[in-house]
């Protein structure tokens, strides 16, 4: 659904910048920025905290960044 959402960004933005040729940075931009919204953004803070994996804590991150790779934590 996400590919389909993108796809659709892009081409509504194609035919902006066909109509008006002055705006053909405005397909590139939105092709990035779109690509960021729909793929690569943290999911929202309004959801139920079970919904996402919990981060660790501070301390254990900088315990785990000392040892050495084969004994760290999975």
């Amino acid at each position: 659904m996400k590919i389909i959402a993108y796809l659709v960004l892009l081409s509504i933005l194609g035919s902006i910048t066909w109509k008006y040729p002055f705006l053909f940075e405005l397909p590139l931009i939105g092709a990035i920025a779109g690509a960021y919204w729909l793929f690569f953004r943290q999911p929202d803070q309004n959801t139920k905290p079970e919904d996402h994996q919990k981060p660790q804590s501070q301390q254990a991150n900088r315990e785990n960044a000392l040892l050495p790779l084969h004994k760290r934590p999975d």
